[in-house]
């Protein structure tokens, strides 16, 4: 018990020292938890975006988009041509 106060004070920051030491050390070897729980937002956020395309797709494919046996399909004549090599005759009827 015969330790002086500057004896005790410099045991106490040489105690502390190492702590500090120790806890660096370990901060080093421990991943930095809000790195990897960012990652885990992202990849998450990911997932859920691709879940929504793959929704909106599947939506769009199922509403048919193909067209029945009498449906009208209205088409430029001079698209027509151009995609025809022979020539197009055109009927008008009158009403």
């Amino acid at each position: 018990m015969g330790k002086s106060s500057t004896e005790t004070v410099n045991e106490i920051e040489d105690i502390r020292g190492r702590i500090e030491g120790n806890l660096r050390q370990l901060e080093d070897r421990v991943p930095n938890a809000g790195l990897w729980a960012r990652r885990a937002a992202m990849a998450l956020g990911g997932l859920v975006g691709l879940l929504v395309l793959r929704r909106i797709w599947k939506g769009i494919r199922s509403r048919g988009g193909g067209l029945d046996e009498d449906s009208w399909v209205l088409v430029r004549l001079r698209d027509l041509e151009e995609l025809s090599d022979e020539p197009i005759s055109v009927v008008v009827e009158e009403d």
